[in-house]
């Protein structure tokens, strides 16, 4: 089990912070926070917050439009456990699932909001079915479910329909995101020779609009980029773990083939990267 630890402290004028944190689904653990007060007394709160395996998925109140049309993967796990059990480890899981059950049969529709996926969860006493159009997904309840249930010593079985075809339209989805974060490269090499411009020129008007946008939101693109390796990193995390798991319920390694897909995303093209996932 791995601990990290970090100690922020306000400067003198400042009362309030704020603090971000970006998850990665498959990982998970309790986030404490200790708040010591600048005054006497000195006494500590503690704040806990619980990230879960699928900490970036929002529950649904309904089935989501045209779900019926998306071609997903499946994946059933049966075994000796009731469904009080798999309400259970679903809520272990999943954010905002209700500690007590309506019915014997209970359905659930999450949606993830960075990836824009879906994941529909249908259980009962000694059965789950899972249908989500991301492969990564279904990898991760598969780990959770089963870790839990060896823990209860319960044996269970996972039989899984996996539709390779999904891999294509989760990268189609991912695009926007990382077509975004390469453009902001792109842009920031125009940025000093559009700024020698506007100093030499006293009329721009003859520039693209394009250019002049970049020539507008420079703070901004520069802000940006000072950030993209990480957001680009966690990006192609992503992509890298969908290739993984998609061989992995195939029972397959595929890690002698990650330095080729690195060399893919640093050249990334959306067409080339559904192609060598479509043929690797």
């Amino acid at each position: 089990r791995r601990v990290h630890g970090a100690t922020y402290r306000n400067i003198e004028s400042i009362n309030r912070m704020e603090i971000k944190v970006r998850t990665t689904e498959g990982q998970y653990g309790t986030l404490q926070a200790f708040v010591v007060p600048k005054h006497p007394p000195k006494t500590a709160q503690l704040a806990t917050y619980q990230i879960r395996p699928l900490s970036l998925h929002q529950r649904l109140s309904e089935k989501p439009e045209k779900m019926d049309d998306l071609v997903m993967n499946t994946m059933t796990i049966s075994g000796s456990f009731s469904s009080t059990d798999a309400n259970s480890w679903i809520g272990q899981c999943l954010p905002n699932v209700p500690e007590k059950m309506q019915s014997e049969e209970v359905v659930y529709y999450f949606r993830s909001t960075f990836q824009l996926t879906t994941l529909f969860i249908k259980f009962k006493s000694g059965e789950m079915l899972f249908k989500s159009d991301n492969i990564s997904t279904l990898s991760i309840l598969k780990d959770f479910v089963t870790k839990q249930a060896t823990a209860r010593k319960m044996q269970v079985r996972c039989p899984c329909e996996i539709r390779d075809e999904t891999c294509s339209n989760v990268l189609a989805l991912l695009h926007p995101k990382l077509q975004y974060q390469m453009s902001l490269t792109e842009k920031v090499k125009l940025v000093d020779a559009l700024k020698e411009i506007e100093m030499q020129e006293q009329d721009i008007t003859f520039l693209s609009g394009q250019y002049k946008e970049i020539l507008e939101n420079t703070r901004d693109i520069e802000k940006e980029h000072t950030l993209q390796p990480r957001r680009l990193e966690y990006l192609n995390s992503i992509v890298k773990a969908l290739y993984v798991d998609k061989y992995k319920f195939k029972g397959q390694s595929v890690t002698h083939k990650l330095e080729l897909l690195d060399t893919l995303l640093k050249k990334y093209s959306l067409k080339e990267l559904q192609n060598f996932f479509a043929t690797n």
